[in-house]
This record gives structure tokens, sequence and C-alpha cells, in this order.
């Protein structure tokens, strides 16, 4: 897994931890949803983010259901990895250590 993938994926873990904890406000919001789309589409070998960009709106949810299926498969592959980045975050969050996401 590459130093991109990890951080992408710690920081959307940090995003679901923070935004189960109270809602994101709108800029920090933003930030994960933008930071998972990449992700997904990252992880698709069929798909380049420029071709992603050029799709109509039923090929992107298309791309993006087929790209989330790939998420998937790494979460299942790297599932020690995951419980371990879940584990270090949750006490980021609950003692409230996090900086705002949107500085980032």
């Amino acid at each position: 897994m590459s130093a991109t993938v990890l951080s992408m994926l710690f920081a959307h873990l940090l995003c679901n931890a923070l935004a189960a904890e109270q809602p994101l406000p709108p800029r920090e919001a933003t930030f994960c949803s933008a930071n998972f789309e990449a992700l997904k589409l990252g992880l698709n070998p069929d798909l380049t983010m420029e071709a992603f960009a050029r799709m109509d709106a039923r090929d992107k949810a298309q791309a993006s259901v087929a790209s989330y299926r790939h998420y998937r498969i790494m979460v299942r592959e790297n599932a020690h990895l995951v419980s371990v980045m879940q584990k270090s975050i949750v006490p980021l969050v609950k003692g409230e250590a996090v900086a705002s996401l949107g500085e980032y």
C-alpha cells in the first residue's frame, strides 16, 4: 500500500471517527467527502481521475460503486492495519487533540 493510500485511509478513518462524535463543519465535511472519493477512485485500477471527470452523472455513479468495491476489498485485505489505525484514532478524537481538518 502506498504512502498516499495510507494517508488518505487514515484521513478517512479520522473523518469517520470525528463525524461519529458530532456533525462536521461544512469545510471539514467537504474535505472528508473529497478525500473518500479520491481514495475510492484511486483504488480502482480500471479508472483514472481524468476519465472520471469526463463522465456523465450516471457513469460517475456506476464508477463510484465499482470503486467502493475496490475500497472494501482493500479494507478486508488489510483488516489488521485498519483496526490498528482506528484504535490509534479513538484517543485523539476523544481527547480532542485533532486540529481542524480544513487546515490541511
